[in-house]
């Protein structure tokens, strides 16, 4: 969407999305970071998008409890998210990168990921099936 314009439903969709992500205690960076990415709107866009969003959340009252380990469960469920639309978009490196990213999270987190010949991780898996279907084409 970068160079058009935005309509007004584009732009509060946007607004909502950024003040639901703050209400979770997503910081402003990451924020900004998945505005661009799923809206697909500049980056100064989003960082507009984001500071009026944090002005509604202040006139509203609203201020998280936030806390290290919620901010890091949120960082791994935005992970997840963006492993699977990079397995739908058949993307392999990034897709192997975001497990990589997702499992250093996990130790972060102080989960262990057993991981076993017979059973690989869901990374692993993905990247082999989407690889196994790009050669079938």
């Amino acid at each position: 969407m970068s160079g058009n314009r935005r309509t007004d439903d584009e732009r509060q969709e946007a607004l909502d999305t950024a003040v639901d992500l703050l209400d979770l205690g997503a910081p402003a960076y990451a924020v900004v970071a998945y505005l661009r990415r799923r809206c697909g709107i500049s980056r100064s866009a989003a960082y507009r998008d984001v500071q009026d969003a944090e002005d509604i959340r202040l006139e509203r009252g609203y201020e998280p409890q936030n806390s290290a380990r919620k901010s890091l469960e949120l960082c791994q469920r935005l992970l997840v998210q963006a492993q699977l639309e990079a397995l739908a978009d058949g993307d392999l490196k990034v897709l192997a990168r975001l497990s990589k990213e997702l499992r250093e999270g996990y130790k972060a987190m102080g989960l262990a990921i057993v991981q076993s010949d017979e059973s690989p991780s869901f990374g692993l898996q993905a990247i082999q099936a989407q690889s196994a279907r790009m050669q079938d084409d």
